[in-house]
């Protein structure tokens, strides 16, 4: 339910209560530069009515609330004249020699007469180049949807285009109090790529928020952009991987039952794993970079041990080699012989044949002292 809620709180289409449905096809992701000055928008729409006008706009600015008015203004009216929706055709050529270079986010507005407004965000950026560069852009590219992992962590993927330079960026996180920060000068080389970053919401308050990341190359303008879903943090409690260094780990750094993934993320060992180095007498427990002190069943010993009290201890049969017998060790390969009687149990072993006479005597001596024994005999 948590992906389901997360996925709809911003999803990449939008629909009006009387079955308008309206989805972005292009841009997709970053790279999308114009081809002779013209760069397509394409969408796939359904409006039944006839109704509902389009605009499309453009805007240089992450966006992070209702895009026409204040600081969220758009940049550039892509469209001069209004379209109906209905009649408006799945693409439209955007001439961008008259937009200052950078990078933009376009957006559709449909305007209903009855419902009111409602934007929906494209998928991917347009970038303007200038006069002798190309700006550098930068995408999100989680699919919305994606859940924070059971450690408490969330990969966060990002796609950088940037022909000319090296790139820096940078990742935030927001929500309606402020703006915080997860990590800074992150560098890709020239022509950029793709990026991870292990961000830890360990301590972060239960609620949605919005992701936000910033790519910037020298004397060049900056590009920005959020996340077209919303990351739910759940507030814990989280699984103990032993993850140090802010998030990052490095081989043979992360505890005896820890490994350290290529992403740089400490992962805690399968349950019942041995440990490196070797935890014994426990085992690792599945949940922790730390060998356990304690067990409460067998799963959580060693092999050849088992839980007794909290403590794991050998096997009967097993002690280093050396066969049990009742609990005593005996010598290996002697031959014995096992008397039970009456809930007792003794072994005689070779060359102690007294052992046996004096279990017996023991016995005897127990039957004749029973309290009530005399008496019963006496009823007969």
């Amino acid at each position: 339910m948590r992906a389901i809620a997360a996925a709809l709180l911003l999803s990449p289409f939008a629909a009006l209560a009387h079955g308008t449905l309206f989805t972005f096809l292009a841009p997709d992701g970053v790279g999308n530069l114009p081809d002779g000055g013209m760069a397509l928008i394409r969408w796939s729409a359904y409006e039944p009515l006839g109704t509902v006008m389009l605009d499309f706009y453009a805007s240089r600015r992450a966006l992070s609330g209702w895009p026409q008015t204040g600081s969220q203004a758009p940049d550039v009216l892509i469209n001069p004249t209004s379209l109906l929706v209905a009649d408006a055709g799945d693409t439209y050529a955007w001439v961008t020699s008259a937009a200052p270079a950078g990078c933009y986010q376009p957006y559709a507005m449909l305007r209903d007469p009855v419902e009111g407004d409602e934007y929906v965000e494209s998928q991917g950026k347009v970038t303007v180049p200038g006069p002798s560069f190309v700006p550098p852009a930068v995408w999100i590219a989680n699919t919305p949807g994606e859940l924070v992992d059971p450690y408490g962590t969330f990969e966060i993927r990002f796609r950088v285009h940037d022909p000319d330079s090296a790139t820096s960026v940078s990742l935030k996180y927001r929500d309606a109090t402020g703006v915080y920060g997860i990590a800074e000068g992150l560098e890709l080389p020239d022509g950029g790529g793709e990026g991870r970053y292990p961000f830890s919401v360990a301590g972060i308050p239960k609620g949605l928020y919005q992701l936000y990341a910033r790519a910037e190359a020298p004397n060049e303008p900056p590009c920005e952009t959020t996340w077209r879903g919303m990351l739910w943090v759940p507030g814990g409690p989280y699984l103990d991987a032993g993850v140090s260094d802010g998030g990052r780990c490095s081989p043979g750094g992360c505890g005896p039952c820890a490994g350290c993934e290529p992403a740089g993320q400490c992962r805690a060992l399968p349950a019942g794993s041995a440990g490196d180095p070797p935890c014994a007498p426990f085992a690792c427990g599945g949940d922790s970079a730390a060998c356990p002190t304690s067990c409460t069943s067998d799963a959580h010993c060693a092999a050849g041990r088992r839980c007794r009290s909290s403590v794991c201890l050998p096997e009967q049969g097993s002690d280093g080699g050396r066969p049990t017998d009742g609990g005593a060790a005996v010598d290996a390969g002697a031959p014995s012989t096992r008397v039970g009687m009456a809930g007792w149990s003794c072994a005689a072993r070779a060359g102690s044949p007294g052992l046996l006479t004096a279990g017996v005597s023991l016995w005897l001596l127990r039957r004749r002292g029973r309290p009530g024994s005399a008496s019963r005999r006496g009823r007969r």
